[in-house]
């Protein structure tokens, strides 16, 4: 019992500042045992205990310590442009391209092929034509990337398109 009671109060000082995992290590014992423990005595983290202890678990997940780590792109927006640059050349010039000519007339933004919406990106189907591009919104780009990724062609992806719309 003693023993209990001594693990109850080293529990009660490391609400703050501590995982029940990190307790249950200290303590020598599982992290069931430190939870069996809590309830039995009724002890409960307030809201700035648990505040505190987010701020520190949130600062240990930072960085390459974070399971999403990418090896610090995410922070260098240009060094992911480098490295798109570099993988796909082709696709940078010809998008350079055709934003020139959308910017001096050459190439009228028109509505989506597929719905008419206003609000337009620019699709091209070969980079090698880089002034060939066709007008979709961002929605019926997505489905249209989906198709032409499973090798499906483009009249093929808008009669499909166009049947859906019929059915909305």
């Amino acid at each position: 019992m003693n023993l209990e009671l001594n693990q109850i109060e080293y529990i009660k000082e490391s609400l703050s500042q501590k995982t029940n995992s990190e307790i249950a290590n200290n303590l020598n014992c599982s992290h069931y045992r430190v939870k069996y423990l809590m309830g039995k005595y009724g002890i409960k983290r307030n809201m700035e205990q648990l505040q505190s202890l987010r701020k520190i678990l949130g600062g240990r997940q930072t960085g390459s310590n974070n399971n999403n780590w990418k090896g610090g792109i995410s922070k260098d927006n240009m060094r992911y442009k480098r490295i798109q640059i570099m993988r796909y050349p082709e696709r940078v010039q010809a998008r350079s391209k055709a934003y020139s000519a959308l910017r001096n007339g050459s190439i009228i933004k028109t509505g989506c092929i597929i719905c008419g919406d206003p609000k337009t990106e620019m699709h091209h189907q070969d980079y090698s034509r880089p002034l060939e591009v066709i007008h979709v919104c961002k929605h019926h780009h997505i489905i249209l990337d989906q198709y032409l990724r499973r090798g499906i062609t483009f009249t093929q992806i808008k009669s499909q398109l166009q049947i859906t719309r019929k059915a909305v």
